[in-house]
């Protein structure tokens, strides 16, 4: 067998980490997309869309988002919508001491905002309504304090640059003199608005650890210990204090990890238990954190909940696992000897959404790396042998099969045993999917999988050809791929035509009709 097994999984290793951190980021923003950002039940009934609508589309802010009904669907429109919201600025700015035409002028902007969902800080910021905004959280009229909260929260959700203007504003200062006194829907409210201020990103995060909001979660935690809504509310508070990079301080968030570990270890597959499960894997997700967590207990209590199919929990279940793979030997022994692959085997042919299957795929492809004897043998019998009709019957669901190429593809140049070798290529079907990989435009994946190629000449050239290895793949058209990627499709790319020479070199002994 080639020395380039290895050598070439190494060379892709950094490009690897990245991906398996935008996986991470993506799941985590599909969380949020979905739930995380709806901050009152009234809100969430008005503005919650299906997913999949075509006049509907997502707002994005630093790993927050919401979803709103677009309405602007023109440069004119747009203008017009700033020039609206201008306007109610404008005017609230000039009737802040009127009540009742603030209360009305709230609500309309409110309303404006919610339903067009584009607003212009640029705009917002040269009216002066933001240290109104900030100055009426503190309103004796509690409508007025309620409808501030509520647009503050839309506008953190616009962008970052309304979080650190709200910020520059002392908001934080505001809030943690009204939640003194509100009542527990207001509350709540704030909670949230505090949690969408610590999820934009570190800086934001460090500076509401430096105000001692850790202090302020202990006391509410204390007060709403049976409050539903409340307690979901500061687990999205906490796990956005240990997201981000650079990582948080671990000392910072410390306090607070007691709420963690109980909220996995209750097992109610909650809103609640998500988050939870979201602000360990960003603590583990830090190398240097991984020696303080090596919890079996616990490990086995979150590989047991891989049989919900709460796509939430799963998902950030599956980001827990991939840190503790790629971090800590000890541990990847471990959960490879309590079944994880047979579980994210379980996931990837399940009624799961199509990123946590990606995401389960994912995971399977990064055990492949950890030297453990037991890995590629247990994927080769329990995985790969339903592959071939997996990946035939979700043909178009491009990012899957990319993935279960990658596992693949990692397997094959990971092999040291032609007995292993040998029977993955005699599973049925096996050349057929081998060749659905093609169909890719990804660098990086196709010379990997060129690689394989090469790596599958190799090996048919030293058993004399008698498995038939390369008449196999001709068979199924890799003559004209490999043509067309060398003439057409890669015929500039110099990773992609230094693995086609290489198989050239390799494979004129075994056809002179290659290219």
């Amino acid at each position: 067998m080639s020395n380039i097994r290895f050598d070439f999984i190494n060379e892709n290793k950094e490009a690897r980490q990245k991906e398996r951190s935008q996986l991470r980021t993506s799941r985590r923003v599909q969380s949020l997309a979905k739930r995380r950002t709806e901050y009152q039940s009234q809100v969430q009934e008005e503005s919650k869309m299906e997913e999949g609508d075509e006049d509907d589309f997502l707002v994005r802010g630093t790993g927050k988002l919401q979803r709103q009904k677009q309405t602007i669907e023109s440069p004119s429109a747009r203008r017009q919508h700033t020039r609206s919201i201008s306007y109610f600025a404008n005017s609230l700015v000039e009737s802040q001491n009127i009540p009742e035409r603030v209360k009305e002028l709230l609500e309309q902007l409110f309303q404006g905002i919610k339903l067009n969902g584009y607003t212009s800080y640029k705009v917002i910021e040269s009216t002066g309504i933001i240290p109104v905004l900030v100055n009426f959280i503190n309103h004796p009229n509690s409508s007025i304090s309620a409808l501030s909260l509520e647009i503050i929260n839309l506008l953190l959700l616009e962008s970052s640059d309304f979080v650190t203007g709200f910020i520059n504003e002392k908001i934080v200062y505001a809030l943690s003199h009204k939640i003194e006194t509100a009542p527990t829907e207001l509350r709540i409210t704030i909670v949230t608005l505090i949690g969408n201020i610590a999820g934009d990103r570190a800086e934001t995060r460090d500076y509401l650890l430096g105000e001692n909001v850790v202090n302020l979660i202990q006391k509410l935690v204390s007060m709403y210990n049976n409050v539903t809504p409340m307690k979901e509310r500061l687990m999205f508070l906490i796990s956005n204090l240990c997201r981000s990079q650079p990582f948080v301080d671990l000392e910072k968030v410390q306090m607070l990890l007691p709420y963690i570990f109980s909220s996995i270890k209750q097992k109610t597959f909650d809103k609640i238990m998500a988050d939870a499960l979201w602000g360990f894997s960003f603590i583990v997700s830090n190398p240097q954190n991984i020696c303080k967590f090596q919890d079996f207990e616990l490990l086995e209590t979150i590989l047991s909940c891989l049989s919900t199919t709460n796509n939430d929990i799963i998902g950030a279940i599956l980001a827990v696992l991939v840190s503790y793979i790629d971090n800590d030997i000890s541990c990847a022994n471990w959960l490879i000897e309590h079944n994880v692959i047979n579980h994210l085997n379980t996931i990837i042919h399940s009624q799961c959404n199509s990123k946590t299957k990606v995401h389960a795929a994912f995971v399977l492809s990064e055990l492949v790396l950890i030297p453990n004897t037991k890995v590629v043998p247990t994927l080769i019998s329990n995985v790969f042998v339903d592959l071939p009709p997996l990946i035939s019957s979700n043909y178009n669901d491009f990012e899957f099969k990319k993935e279960i190429g990658w596992l693949v593809t990692n397997c094959i140049l990971s092999i040291k045993s032609p007995k292993d070798l040998l029977t993955l290529l005699s599973i049925k079907d096996f050349y057929l999917m081998f060749m659905l990989f093609f169909d890719d435009d990804n660098t990086k994946f196709i010379t990997q999988l060129l690689s394989c190629v090469f790596v599958l000449s190799e090996f048919d050239q030293k058993t004399n050809f008698c498995h038939h290895i390369i008449d196999n793949l001709q068979e199924r058209n890799l003559d004209n791929i490999l043509s067309s990627f060398e003439l057409s499709k890669f015929s500039s790319n110099s990773l992609v035509l230094e693995q086609l020479n290489k198989i050239k070199k390799s494979m004129k002994y075994v056809t002179s009709s290659l290219f």
